[in-house]
């Protein structure tokens, strides 16, 4: 009987999958931006050359979370209390100060003690932040202690586990690498680069942070096109990017979801394609990660959630709730909602809350 019932758990994982599949992650567009692999050839030019067109865009996203990702340590971009404050959690006591303009973290290390420990980079902004501390091999980890933006304090990621030094879980091992685990979500062109025989890193990226390229591709074709054939008067649908102006639905959400959901990378190196499966298998809304009935839940990062909903099947888009440059809702809470839904659905008739 054990063995049936995993059998016909594989079965319906597989047809949930499929349906997943067929019905959602695959769904067509028939209005496609210029084809990514026609950008391929095109070169990193950064976010600067963007701003003397795009001033007003620009100008949004550096307010954007994505401007902020991760930044060189500094009084305007650290938001962690460093003024000689200690935190003790779970048997570790961290200690947090400044010489000069550089930020330390005197806290436990990978052979157990303490030790002091040099932030190389902030590491998000809001609602939490983290630091980034350079190891050997090109490597750079998370700190376990990090400062909630909101209520203006250090707390432990973990909260009631004892994480003995040399376990995966302690933030000087595997589970807290910067490389493998965030890297490529924070930054622009993020190229990992681990040489598996010196276990070593030497990532590089085009950008600090998510700016412009990390969603419109890069910009050097289009550059050439502005500054050539467009000034001439031949007009082109897409300017040479990968996501421009006005792209639909599938285009946005497949420039979104590689970052703004779980999943899983099926290649080392990513392949230029418009098919996002090509590349990432999006985690199915079963499990810890969701409610029961596939909302979201903590940091599932939406795709799938949203993927499964009338919304997704009515055609709404990501720019439709959001502004595609600073990331904020288009209108306050739930104002948001009543562009399309009417009234009496922000009652609490309705909600029950």
């Amino acid at each position: 009987m054990k063995y049936r019932n995993v059998i016909l758990y594989s079965i319906l994982a597989t047809a949930v999958v499929a349906i997943i599949v067929d019905n959602i992650l695959l769904k067509k567009d028939s209005t496609k931006p210029i084809l990514i692999s026609s950008i391929t050839d095109a070169q990193y030019v950064g976010d600067l050359t963007c701003k003397s067109c795009h001033q007003k865009e620009y100008g949004l996203w550096k307010t954007s979370d994505h401007a902020k990702a991760m930044e060189l340590p500094n009084d305007s971009t650290v938001k962690g209390d460093f003024n000689n404050t200690t935190y003790t959690a779970d048997g570790v006591t961290s200690k947090f100060y400044k010489t000069g303009s550089k930020f330390f973290i005197n806290t436990q290390g990978e052979d157990g003690k303490n030790h002091d420990y040099e932030v190389a980079y902030t590491f998000g902004h809001y609602p939490l932040q983290q630091y980034l501390i350079k190891f050997p091999n090109g490597k750079y980890q998370t700190t376990r202690t990090s400062w909630d933006t909101k209520a203006k304090k250090w707390f432990h990621q973990y909260k009631g586990d004892k994480i003995p030094a040399g376990d995966w879980l302690h933030w000087t091992g595997g589970a807290q690498n910067w490389n493998t685990n965030c890297a490529d979500c924070h930054s622009t062109n993020l190229q990992k680069n681990y040489f598996v025989e010196k276990d070593s890193f030497n990532t590089t990226y085009s950008a600090i942070n998510v700016s412009c390229e990390a969603c419109h591709g890069p910009a050097s074709s289009h550059l050439e096109y502005i500054n050539g054939d467009y000034k001439k008067g031949k007009k082109e649908a897409g300017s040479r990017l990968a996501l421009p102006k006005n792209s639909s639905q599938i285009a946005q959400i497949n420039a979104c979801t590689p970052c703004h959901a779980r999943r899983t990378m099926v290649n080392k190196d990513l392949i230029h394609s418009d098919e996002l499966l090509d590349n990432y298998i999006p985690e199915i809304p079963i499990g810890e990660s969701f409610h029961d009935d596939g909302q979201v839940k903590e940091e599932d990062f939406i795709y799938t959630s949203f993927a499964q909903s009338k919304m997704y099947e009515m055609g709404v888009s990501c720019n439709n709730c959001h502004n595609s440059h600073s990331g904020k809702l288009v209108l306050n809470a739930n104002n948001v909602c009543q562009q399309c839904h009417q009234k009496e659905y922000n009652e609490p008739e309705h909600t029950f809350h």
